[in-house]
């Protein structure tokens, strides 16, 4: 089951999203600037979180400007990956109010300021390897004196350093349903 690009844009009816498992495409920028949107659960279906380049606007002079998928939700402070998820779009969560967030183990792709804006943002677990490609700025402007959190001996965390972030490696517990999803301590 596929859900077409920017399907929920602006809609401030949504509050709270539960994406089933048989869910496998979610469109570009689908719930971009939900003002009312609380809470999210993403299926294991679900592999990516995409961006679309808007030709509405320009926001720094340009003719366009990227819109990530959870990008401007204001009230979002609630988010739960599922285990499918390999890409994390540009500036996907920017502006949202996020206090933690569990980056699932696939994840190979973060894309350009992904959490930028995220002020509330302290703490994010990554329950895999860093990831193979990195945008730029993917920490801007979010809570200060956060904590990357990883499991011990995953690679790629030993030479990071960002802008007043802490890397922490953490001991975790693994759920009994083999998806590798930790619970944080």
């Amino acid at each position: 089951v596929s859900i077409g690009d920017v399907s929920f844009r602006n809609c401030d009816a949504l509050k709270d999203i539960n994406i089933p498992s048989n869910v496998t495409t979610l469109g570009n920028a689908m719930f971009f600037a939900c003002d009312n949107l609380e809470k999210v659960v993403i299926g294991n279906g679900v592999t990516s979180l995409s961006t679309r380049r808007d030709t509405d606007y320009g926001t720094w002079g340009d003719d366009y400007a990227y819109d990530g998928t959870f990008e401007g939700c204001v009230k979002l402070t609630s988010v739960t990956l599922g285990s499918g998820i390999i890409s994390i779009g540009q500036e996907c969560f920017a502006g949202t109010q996020i206090t933690s967030l569990t980056i699932p183990a696939k994840v190979s792709t973060l894309g350009y300021g992904a959490f930028a804006g995220a002020k509330q943002l302290k703490d994010i677990y990554f329950t895999g390897n860093w990831a193979a490609s990195v945008g730029g700025d993917i920490f801007k402007n979010i809570a200060e004196g956060y904590t990357v959190h990883y499991i011990s001996g995953k690679i790629g965390y030993d030479d990071l350093s960002y802008n007043k972030a802490t890397f922490t490696p953490v001991t975790v517990t693994f759920d009994n349903n083999n998806d590798d999803v930790f619970a944080a301590p």
